[in-house]
């Protein structure tokens, strides 16, 4: 052990000063790193969160000024309203002046189980929809419901064009529609979707699609296959598949611009397609690929446009013809028949 001589007291402050000079050095430390933590969140907080902020507000805002209604177009819908007309043999057709359905457009009718129902785009809420009515008395009272079609927005399918197969109705429709113009997308798709209510639809899918204007699907059974006629523009184009479980073909070998806008039904031993064209008109021969005109079945009275027929055959042997009809100046006139592209 070493002594100390002088028995003096022992200094010991000299071996604490590094501890406290470490203690010091980790303290200012900590205060600068402190300071530059909090002035980066004070930077963040005043200048890019707040950034961040107003631009989530404008995206929201952006979002809610969406609308999902046609009735800002004078040409659209909200200004249709849909009648029926009446016939023994599909050929001499009778107006009722019967309105089925106002700020109402594209009826599409089918019978299942003796129940009739006439498919529509509805433009009578603040958001368009497509919508059913149903009637069990043949077309003299009918009560609406919304369709609905899982994963499908209501505002986004149109066109509507039902067909009973197998006691299941088919509903081939265009679709994305309002999506399809806030996007700006220019793919036009074709769907279906199937039904045992006639309500409620599932299994929706993409049947046809095309890089140009192409609506209102004509859907109907032949012998050999299915086929489809779509309106491009004022023109029919033909699409054919084997089943209903295949993809539409295009058929390039058909061509028609005399109207658009069809629905084809099957009376006696021919396929008779109605279509709009100065009032509405019917061919036959869609069934072997080549339209031929017969006659002209509606005259469009002054002042209105007479479009979308869809006819359905009743138990009595007779027919009804649901259509629409839109007041029109004759200027306006030449923008018809394609449909939907005067919806939005």
């Amino acid at each position: 052990m070493v002594q100390n001589p002088s028995n003096a007291p022992i200094n010991v402050r000299f071996n604490n000063e590094p501890k406290k000079s470490r203690f010091w050095l980790g303290f200012f430390i900590s205060i600068i790193i402190f300071l530059l933590i909090g002035g980066g969140i004070w930077v963040y907080s005043k200048y890019f969160a707040h950034e961040q902020s107003d631009q989530t507000a404008d995206d929201n805002s952006e979002n809610e000024n969406i609308s999902h209604s046609s009735r800002d177009n004078p040409n659209g819908p909200y200004y249709h309203s849909i009648y029926l007309a009446k016939s023994d043999d599909g050929l001499e057709w009778e107006k009722t002046d019967q309105l089925i359905f106002d700020h109402a457009s594209v009826p599409g009718a089918v019978i299942k189980d003796n129940i009739l129902y006439v498919y529509f785009v509805d433009v009578s809420e603040d958001e368009d929809q497509l919508s059913v009515g149903v009637s069990r008395d043949d077309g003299e009272t009918f009560k609406k419901e919304i369709v609905n079609i899982e994963g499908v927005k209501k505002y986004d399918a149109v066109d509507p064009n039902p067909i009973l197969i197998d006691n299941k109705i088919y509903l081939f429709y265009l679709g994305d529609f309002m999506t399809m113009a806030e996007s700006k997308d220019q793919t036009f798709t074709i769907y279906s979707a199937v039904s045992q209510d006639g309500v409620n639809f599932d299994h929706a899918r993409a049947i046809y699609s095309a890089n140009k204007i192409t609506t209102d699907p004509d859907v109907f059974e032949t012998q050999n296959d299915v086929r489809m006629l779509v309106s491009q523009e004022k023109d029919l184009t033909l699409a054919i598949e084997k089943t209903l479980n295949d993809e539409f073909i295009k058929d390039d070998d058909f061509s028609w611009n005399q109207g658009g806008v069809s629905d084809t039904i099957e009376i006696g031993d021919a396929y008779y397609t109605y279509y709009c064209q100065s009032g509405i008109s019917v061919a036959t021969g869609a069934d072997k690929g080549k339209l031929e005109f017969l006659q002209t079945v509606l005259e469009e009275d002054e002042g209105k446009i007479y479009c979308d027929p869809s006819v359905v055959e009743l138990s009595d042997g007779s027919y009804l013809m649901f259509y629409k009809v839109q007041n029109i100046s004759s200027q306006d006139k030449n923008n018809q028949p394609t449909d939907s592209s005067n919806q939005n």
